[in-house]
């Protein structure tokens, strides 16, 4: 019996942060080796962007989906859409920014590493990397996210506490993917962290929290689509 329930813990405790860390802290380190040792000079100067794209976010996509779907007995991810569910959606769209402009207000809060990361890459890649720089910002990066924060943590860590410790904890795991300079810069990841996660609670489905995130992140992208869309098509 004891053994039984050890196992039990493992399988539900252990797993998954394994798995988490493996697409947190492996895949991008092996991405790294992938684009410094080995040679691919037919995609000179933009080689680095389609490592990415496949390793960090499509094939986790999919193991993530796969795992998932495979381990919780209700579908999580997709269901004939909602409207009223969309309407929420939106609704944590409007919020976040009405937050974030707030919170701006209040107290400037300094452009975050990551931002800065992604800003210097934009500004400064071929045509073909700033395209699938936004793809990865605008759609495979909000999918994988929310796979990794909403469907794996929430679903396995403090699962519908009446408290929101599932909740609040998806909700720091996330700032602290994207940001880890200091306190100031994690709140406006925290805050839509918290959105997010409030909407998959009351939802049950990623698909919704995927959608508010896409929503966001184009928003903020917005300038950069405008400038290589007509490339793009």
């Amino acid at each position: 019996m004891k053994k039984a329930s050890l196992k039990i813990v493992f399988l539900n405790f252990m797993t998954p942060a394994l798995i988490f860390l493996c697409f947190v802290w492996l895949m991008p380190l092996l991405n790294s080796f992938a684009i410094s040792y080995l040679n691919y000079s037919s995609y000179q100067n933009y080689q680095g962007w389609l490592l990415s794209d496949i390793t960090l976010y499509i094939i986790p996509i999919i193991l993530l989906s796969l795992y998932l779907t495979n381990k919780i007995k209700k579908t999580i991810i997709w269901e004939s859409p909602k409207l009223l569910s969309i309407l929420l959606s939106l609704l944590v769209v409007v919020l976040d920014f009405v937050l974030t402009t707030v919170i701006n207000k209040v107290f400037p809060i300094p452009v975050a590493n990551n931002q800065r990361l992604i800003l210097s890459t934009l500004n400064n890649s071929s045509i073909l990397g700033i395209q699938l720089e936004l793809l990865a910002i605008t759609f495979l990066g909000p999918i994988f996210e929310e796979l990794m924060c909403r469907g794996l943590l929430m679903n396995f860590y403090f699962r519908e506490s009446k408290y929101g410790f599932d909740v609040i904890f998806s909700a720091i795991i996330f700032s602290l993917l994207h940001q880890h300079q200091n306190l100031t810069v994690l709140l406006p990841y925290f805050i839509f962290g918290l959105l997010l996660g409030l909407l998959y609670r009351f939802t049950g489905k990623l698909q919704y929290t995927m959608l508010a995130h896409i929503f966001v992140n184009t928003l903020i992208a917005w300038p950069y689509i405008q400038d290589n869309v007509i490339i793009f098509l």
